[in-house]
């Protein structure tokens, strides 16, 4: 993945947002909550605004060169970077849930996800506590 050093814009209202492509496709981050920064350059007087977005745009940066995973906005969708092994069962179960079942059913589920996420933790999916897991 080639990636050019984000840019700072601002738009008509005077709000500074950070723009950058990917795959030829424009991204624009107006905070830094996608990439887990607490940087948000708008509450600031307009004076500083383009300073603190300089330092959102370094952050963008050095977070997907370094293979943060960024996703689409108000969406599942994985636009650059790798999930967990977790993180793809979440989004199976979030589907799941949102989908028409019975509420035991969805239960089970939440149970089951909570029970893997316990044993598992922050560490790889292997088969050998998958089975352990569903022969509980």
């Amino acid at each position: 993945m080639t990636l050019q050093f984000p840019k700072v814009h601002t738009d008509s209202l005077n709000k500074v947002f950070v723009s950058f492509y990917i795959k030829n496709k424009r991204y624009r981050l107006y905070n830094g909550k996608r990439i887990n920064s607490s940087t948000d350059p708008n509450p600031y007087p307009i004076e500083q605004r383009l300073s603190i977005a300089k330092v959102l745009a370094a952050e963008i940066y050095s977070y997907l060169l370094n293979g943060g995973v960024l996703l689409s906005y108000r969406s599942t969708n994985v636009i650059t970077g790798k999930l967990s092994d977790m993180d793809y069962i979440k989004q199976a179960l979030d589907s799941k849930l949102a989908s028409d079942y019975s509420v035991k059913y969805k239960a089970m589920l939440q149970f089951s996800f909570k029970c893997l996420k316990q044993k598992i933790g922050v560490s790889i999916l292997d088969v050998k506590a998958l089975k352990y897991i569903l022969a509980r």
